[in-house]
């Protein structure tokens, strides 16, 4: 299942399991009147004055790459960088399990299931928020097989979703999606540009904590299987 699809393109299937994102950035949450891929969120004239003064405050600079809108090439330049450092981690993890359970192996399993990575919750997360798949938080590796999770003493790979942890991440990011718009409408209107930024950052606080969730909800009901005698 790939992440990252866009609504009406066309995907080719992963390589691994429920990986290798195909993406293009869009529109900054799609929200009328934001700026254009590569233009500047903060254009030069608010960077004038008090204004100026607060945005600095608060870490951002007029030409650092957190003011400017995320092209597609920006955005499929740092999932890759993302996608190849999670392959790096789960390469090394791989060949310590291999070497401790006599060729036994892992899968990553991705919290936030790959429904919220596509279509418009896919740009959210992905191009709004800055956020990927393939970020720690978001991957936990298992069993590849009944024998590897025996001698590890971990629930195996369940190879899907639950359905109903699918509709709820869903509703949460949804939910999430409509608090930023309400953010960016409400800074638009105000031109308190100060606290935009820790808003933004907040929600994706939200976002990496619903991960949390959905692996303690399947954490009461995936089981190891038992230990070979």
């Amino acid at each position: 299942m790939p992440f990252g699809k866009r609504v009406g393109a066309s995907v080719a299937q992963p390589a691994t399991p429920r990986a290798a994102p195909q993406q293009s950035a869009s529109q900054l949450a799609s929200l009328p009147g934001a700026p254009q891929p590569g233009q500047k969120i903060f254009p030069d004239q608010l960077w004038e004055g008090q204004t100026g003064e607060i945005l600095r405050a608060i870490g951002m600079k007029p030409d650092d790459e957190s003011n400017l809108v995320p092209t597609k090439e920006s955005t499929d330049a740092r999932v890759a960088r993302d996608k190849a450092a999670h392959e790096a981690r789960w390469a090394e993890l791989n060949r310590d399990v291999a070497a401790r359970t006599c060729g036994g192996s892992m899968r990553p399993f991705f919290l936030i299931p790959e429904p919220c990575w596509n279509g418009e919750l896919g740009d959210f997360l992905i191009v709004t928020l800055k956020l990927s798949p393939y970020q720690d938080w978001n991957v936990a590796f298992m069993p590849a097989d009944q024998c590897t999770g025996s001698m590890m003493n971990l629930p195996v790979h369940p190879d899907s979703d639950d359905p109903e942890v699918v509709k709820f991440a869903i509703g949460f990011v949804t939910a999430a999606r409509d608090h930023y718009k309400a953010c960016y409408a409400e800074v638009d209107r105000t031109q308190e540009f100060g606290r935009f930024n820790d808003q933004v950052e907040d929600i994706a606080d939200k976002v990496r904590g619903l991960a949390v969730k959905i692996l303690a909800q399947y954490s009461e009901t995936w089981q190891a299987p038992p230990a070979p005698h």
